[in-house]
């Protein structure tokens, strides 16, 4: 029998979840099989999708799921369209105007949908740690709606379709400077200075250009209302439930994205805020 084809890709803004349609109905094994080039990677789910014939929902999909997958599987998951979660529950509405001193939970995922989905700028995280920090234990339905791997953690997908062109530093290089250009330029900072030194084969000048390649792409990514507003509350939220200031919470998130970024195998683990250090050996 032919093999089955791939009709049909979506991704979730936030979660980690994409959804596949096949033009047959599979198995979940033929699923995995489908996908990846190995074994199915542990933390990844694989379940089928009731509402159509052939659809399946994977769930765990991170930066280091993706490099797992077959080349033409990874790409088009890649360039899929990103679509905001699902909202609350039919009946609630968004608050109007100015939020109300106290709302049910329906009426806060409401409220945080509404800035995922783009139609208000969030201009400061103190218009978030306000309302979060009022709602107390509400913040678990808040916590499922960011997502358990970071809010924004989906948008690195931009990277891929440079990602295996280049060589082991360059692309650390270009993902550092991923995360870096989305906090920066949601909080209206300019870009910050490094130092670069020769790196497994990667000149100085190499090295220095993929990292602020991968800022330009992560600052024009955080022009996209949605995902400033998703930085914004996530930082907000941070800063609630840790609790810390604001610029250890924007640290705190940073980093959250750098882990599912990075290539850990070679990638030092934590990322000074808001200037990067200089590379120092053995890491970039």
């Amino acid at each position: 029998m032919a093999e089955a084809n791939l009709v049909l890709v979506e991704r979730t803004m936030f979660g980690g979840s994409v959804r596949m349609v096949f033009d047959r109905d599979l198995s979940i094994p033929d699923v995995g099989r489908f996908v990846f080039e190995g074994a199915v990677p542990s933390g990844v789910e694989i379940s089928i999708d009731m509402s159509q014939l052939g659809a399946f929902e994977l769930t765990g999909v991170t930066f280091d799921v993706l490099r797992q997958m077959r080349g033409d599987v990874a790409t088009w998951v890649a360039t899929a369209p990103e679509i905001v979660p699902e909202g609350p529950p039919a009946g609630a509405t968004a608050p109007p105007g100015d939020v109300p001193a106290e709302m049910d939970e329906n009426e806060l995922l409401e409220w945080v949908h509404h800035g995922l989905e783009g139609t208000h700028i969030i201009g400061h995280t103190a218009e978030v740690v306000g309302i979060f920090a009022r709602e107390g234990t509400k913040l678990f339905a808040v916590a499922e709606v960011l997502g358990p791997i970071g809010m924004v953690a989906s948008t690195i997908i931009v990277l891929w379709a440079t990602a295996r062109a280049f060589g082991t530093g360059t692309r650390l290089q270009e993902q550092e400077g991923f995360c870096y250009g989305l906090m920066w330029e949601t909080f209206g900072l300019p870009d910050g200075a490094k130092g670069f030194h020769e790196w497994l084969g990667d000149s100085e000048d190499d090295l220095r250009q993929a990292f602020y390649d991968g800022v330009a792409q992560g600052r024009e990514k955080a022009r996209e209302v949605k995902v400033h507003n998703a930085i914004i509350m996530k930082v907000a939220y941070y800063q609630v439930t840790t609790p810390s200031d604001e610029v250890s919470a924007q640290q705190n998130l940073l980093n959250e994205l750098w882990r599912q970024i990075r290539e850990s195998e070679h990638a030092k683990d934590w990322l000074m805020w808001p200037q990067p250090e200089d590379m120092a050996w053995p890491f970039p």
